[in-house]
Parts: structure tokens; C-alpha cells; sequence
């Protein structure tokens, strides 16, 4: 059985033990359902994108807050903790996106053990490029909502994730 079928079982049990509350909660889970199955498809969506441009989710997080920080000096650790991934997968991508010839990694003067990690003019094009192909997805994929639902739907989902943590 595949991930989406077995989510799928999942989700039909679940909003059938909602209807048979009594307590109204069949709205409710299948409305959060709806937003997670949509989260997903946009994920897949994106991921496929970032495949495309042969860069990992974990890859293109790095390349990005390269970009971002670039008058900052970050290191391995430094992008482990902003991306909440391991050191080592962090060094991982590192040294593949270096193959790539889309990071240098250079000793920090001050201490040997760690290092400096800058974006080469090709990483800050495929940073570029990559957001421009996202952006352009993000843009088809909203067409399909109003000005206000849009801004209906970012308000309902900032005032959702505080309650996450409750679950």
C-alpha cells in the first residue's frame, strides 16, 4: 500500500470517529485534512521543482540563507541550527553543493577546525533561478483563489500554528 493510500485510510478513519462524536468535529477534520493534503501536494510540487534543478530541499535551504546572510560568515553549525537539520547532513549537502561548484568552504582564520561558507556567482544564479521557477509555480497554484481568500486563508493558517504545539 502506498504512503498516500495508507494517509488516505487514515484520514477516511478518522473523519468517520469525527462524525460519530456527535460533537461536530467532522468539519473540522476534514477541513485540517483538506489543508494537510494540500500542503502535501504543494510540497511535491516544490520538491519536484528543486529535482529539476537538481537541488535537495536541505540544498537549496543552505543556498538560500547563503544568499540571504551573505555579508554574514556562517558555518556548518551556523546552517545546521537556522535549518533545524544535524551537523552531518548539513556537511553532506555542503559537499555536494561544493561539487557542484555552487559553495566554496574555506578554514576560518581564527579557528582551523570550522568553516567559512560563501555562495560562488553560480550558487547565487541557481538561488535565483530556482526561486524564480518556485515563485512562478506559487503564483499558477494561487490564481485559483481571490485576493481575500488568499489573505483568509494566511490569516486562518498564522492563527492555526500557535495551537500545533497543543496537539
Amino acid at each position: 500500500m502506498s504512503a498516500s493510500l495508507s494517509l488516505q485510510a487514515a484520514s477516511d478513519r478518522l473523519l468517520e470517529l469525527a462524525a460519530r462524536s456527535g460533537m461536530n468535529h467532522a468539519e473540522s477534520c476534514a477541513t485540517l485534512l483538506e489543508l494537510l493534503a494540500t500542503g502535501e501536494a504543494v510540497d511535491e510540487v516544490l520538491r519536484a521543482e528543486l529535482c529539476k534543478q537538481e537541488i535537495s530541499l536541505t540544498g537549496f535551504g543552505v543556498l538560500a540563507l547563503l544568499d540571504r546572510q551573505r555579508e554574514t560568515s556562517l558555518g556548518t553549525s551556523d546552517l545546521a541550527q537556522s535549518l533545524g537539520v544535524s551537523a552531518a547532513a548539513v556537511s553532506e549537502t555542503l559537499a555536494r553543493l561544493e561539487l557542484a561548484g555552487l559553495l566554496t568552504r574555506v578554514r576560518r582564520p581564527d579557528n582551523r577546525r570550522h568553516n567559512i561558507v560563501e555562495l560562488t556567482a553560480a550558487g547565487r544564479q541557481a538561488v535565483q533561478s530556482t526561486l524564480e521557477h518556485l515563485e512562478q509555480r506559487v503564483h499558477r497554484l494561487t490564481l485559483a483563489l481571490s485576493r481575500d481568500e488568499l489573505s483568509s486563508l494566511r490569516d486562518s493558517c498564522a492563527r492555526l500554528r500557535p495551537s500545533v504545539a497543543d496537539l
